[in-house]
């Protein structure tokens, strides 16, 4: 009985439940925008709409369950969506907290999952991200804040690569060395990189498999690339 209650809320990796508020939010969005760079927009937005309307008629099915049918589909259902939309707030203000925190300067980071990037490696890359697991270890998927999407080209290099090494630090310094953040880009990022001195055990780069005339859209022609940073 002891030991049932010392594990009551408590895992043995992971010591908090309250990461998994924000976890489902975050692996769907986390899908959504890869989605929207294979398929387009309006098929990622069926299939998240999807995704979290399955979600709540799971949520309905289980309440109904619980009050042995006494609550009927209805009331179920809406009280599943209210969940849902529950904990895509908690995901958002996480998200919120967390960047205005760090103010990077040419990044935004979102709260995701371990699940979410073992699926965007398979997805992207046909490939399994080999990580250790750990009790502090956090996930983070990062994109260029949209005021500098577009505009890198006109950057120096120099710039890019500071601001890669400002950010990187800043995220280190607040999450923790236990933060995982990954993302997804055309044209490759290495170079800036190795000159913003990063060390290169800490980052893998993978070429995805999306075609690279597809980033014409982006104004170039130009590879994507899957990025993993510890």
């Amino acid at each position: 009985m002891r030991l049932i209650n010392s594990h009551l809320t408590r895992g043995l990796i992971y010591r908090c439940f309250l990461r998994l508020l924000p976890a489902f939010p975050g692996t769907v969005f986390s899908l959504f925008w890869q989605l929207v760079n294979l398929y387009g927009t309006l098929p990622a937005l069926i299939l998240t709409v999807l995704f979290f309307q399955s979600a709540a008629i799971l949520v309905a099915l289980l309440i109904m369950t619980a009050s042995l049918f006494a609550i009927d589909f209805q009331t179920s259902f809406i009280a599943g969506a209210a969940l849902i939309v529950f904990l895509i707030l908690v995901w958002a203000t996480a998200t919120l907290y967390v960047n205005c925190r760090l103010r990077l300067k040419q990044y935004h980071l979102y709260c995701s999952t371990r699940t979410a990037l073992i699926l965007l490696g398979l997805l992207l890359c046909n490939r399994l991200p080999e990580l250790k697991l750990s009790p502090g270890m956090t996930f983070w998927e990062m994109h260029i804040k949209p005021n500098r999407a577009g505009k890198l080209e006109a950057m120096e290099p120099g710039s890019i690569a500071r601001n890669i090494a400002a950010d990187y630090c800043r995220a280190k310094e607040l999450l923790g060395p236990g933060a995982v953040i990954f993302g997804c880009s055309p044209g490759s990022f290495v170079r800036h990189m190795q000159e913003a001195g990063l060390d290169a055990a800490r980052y893998t780069v993978w070429e995805t498999v999306i075609p690279p005339h597809r980033s014409r859209v982006f104004g170039r022609e130009r590879p994507f690339y899957f990025y993993i940073v510890q």
